[in-house]
């Protein structure tokens, strides 16, 4: 990115918001040259606008950062997961951290997922476990077998806390089965040295038989059974 539209997203996260005059001055360009780059970082989803009105005089257009931009800054969020998981543990025991993190797998079901779940197609229940894996930074696949399904993860964005606490590795299970209604079992796990973290979805037979006429994963979503091979 540019040098200058660094400078003004790194005032705006400091200031929280700013004039175009404001951000001129701050880094020591012109007008001009600060609505140029504006107008870019706008139309690329960095930064968002809003006109304040004054007392007096005509509205300014205040500009601050957008929650897609707010995403992209680092943020150190596994300190803290870590740091809180070791207290739970030690004050309370292994055991009552898993019942929590179970619960924390149950509660994101409820708020991401229709209430009307139970009602839908098993096809349906697949496609809603992968969107939701996908918008928390997940790279899934999943593929049909003769008596359940697969599901594949790369790039764990919980890595860092499951090397040190691998009861994460829970929310996946508990998120599967509160999803599907299936019996999930871990094949596989980057903790334990494989590419990917592998899942198998045991389903009842006769969900099953009616659910593979319906389950033929789309290229974007399914991956060769060739590849889920431990080594």
């Amino acid at each position: 990115m540019q040098e200058t539209r660094k400078q003004v997203l790194s005032i705006l996260q400091r200031r929280g918001e700013a004039t175009i005059r404001e951000l001129a001055s701050a880094v020591n360009v012109t007008i001009g040259t600060v609505r140029h780059h504006m107008a870019i970082l706008e139309r690329e989803g960095w930064v968002t606008s809003r006109r304040m009105r004054n007392r007096v005089g005509r509205p300014r257009l205040v500009f601050c950062l957008s929650e897609q931009a707010s995403e992209r800054f680092p943020k150190r969020y596994g300190w803290l997961s870590i740091a809180l998981m070791n207290e739970v543990k030690n004050t309370y025991g292994t055991q009552a951290l898993e019942s929590l993190l179970v619960q924390v797998a149950r509660h994101k079901v409820t708020e991401r997922i229709p209430e009307t779940l139970g009602d839908l197609p098993l096809k349906e229940k697949i496609h809603l476990l992968i969107d939701l894996y996908t918008e928390e930074g997940f790279a899934v696949e999943w593929a049909l077998e003769k008596d359940g399904i697969q599901i594949q993860h790369h790039a764990c964005p919980y890595l860092t806390v499951a090397s040190r606490h691998p009861e994460v590795c829970l929310l996946d299970i508990e998120i599967m089965r509160s999803v599907t209604g299936a019996n999930v079992e871990r094949e596989a796990c980057v903790l334990s040295g494989n590419r990917s973290c592998i899942f198998s979805l045991q389903l009842k037979e006769q969900a099953l038989k009616n659910a593979h006429p319906a389950l033929t994963p789309t290229e974007d979503r399914s991956f060769p059974l060739e590849i889920i091979t431990t080594e």
